[in-house]
């Protein structure tokens, strides 16, 4: 795994690393696409771009996905 996770916190640097938190997230908790999709107000194959890290993915649209995976969003300045 390329991405960095300190103490149970993911920084992601890329879009490659939100789309493995996701996936990952998903898997952790036995959900299948569909059910993230349909909570997300998506559809199964954009949420199959999005693990798969697509851009171009609405900010609401990935706040819906993280609500239903229980993922907390942080953010701060960049060091």
């Amino acid at each position: 795994m390329s991405w960095l996770s300190v103490g149970g916190t993911v920084f992601i640097q890329k879009p490659a690393d939100l789309a493995r938190l996701i996936k990952t997230q998903r898997q952790t908790q036995r959900l299948t696409q569909q059910d993230v999709a349909d909570a997300a107000g998506i559809t199964r194959q954009s949420l199959a771009r999005i693990e798969r890290g697509h851009s171009g993915v609405a900010f609401d649209t990935i706040l819906r996905i993280f609500e239903k995976l229980s993922i907390r969003l942080d953010a701060a300045p960049a060091d």
